[in-house]
């Protein structure tokens, strides 16, 4: 029940369609047009960019760069309280009822999952990674 708040966008969405607004993102008036918009079928389901240019490699580069500009974007200064944050958070892990493992491990699942599905042709265009880093 606390999660349906998150689906009134969607609700929004079907509402709107019937005032045929400029600039929509396709025809979501039908069930059809809607599943269409929902799932992403123009771009491919649970995926960022609609080419065909995708790396084999892209979970570790994209994972690098994260990685690489995740001190840059703290202004440096961030890098001593995640170190003290997963230190705290693996020291921790013996015990179940941790919280830090349940961040720990969203943390690390969201990596993994965006980063694999994310195919934007980072290696080639220097803007996809601007994209990407956002």
């Amino acid at each position: 029940a606390a999660g349906l708040p998150g689906l009134t966008p969607y609700a929004f969405l079907l509402w709107a369609a019937n005032h045929r607004p400029l600039g929509s993102w396709g025809d979501t008036s039908t069930l059809r047009g809607f599943m269409v918009h929902f799932l992403r079928k123009e771009y491919g389901t649970f995926q960022l960019y609609s080419g065909a240019d995708k790396s084999s490699m892209q979970l570790v580069e994209a994972t690098g760069h994260y990685l690489m500009y995740l001190a840059g974007d703290g202004l440096y200064l961030g890098v001593v309280p995640l170190g003290v944050g997963l230190a705290i958070a693996l020291g921790s892990i013996r015990r179940r009822s941790s919280p830090a493992v349940v961040i720990l491990g969203a943390w690390i699942f969201y990596l993994v999952v965006f980063h694999s599905l994310s195919n934007l042709p980072i290696h080639t265009q220097k803007i996809f990674l601007g994209i990407h880093m956002r």
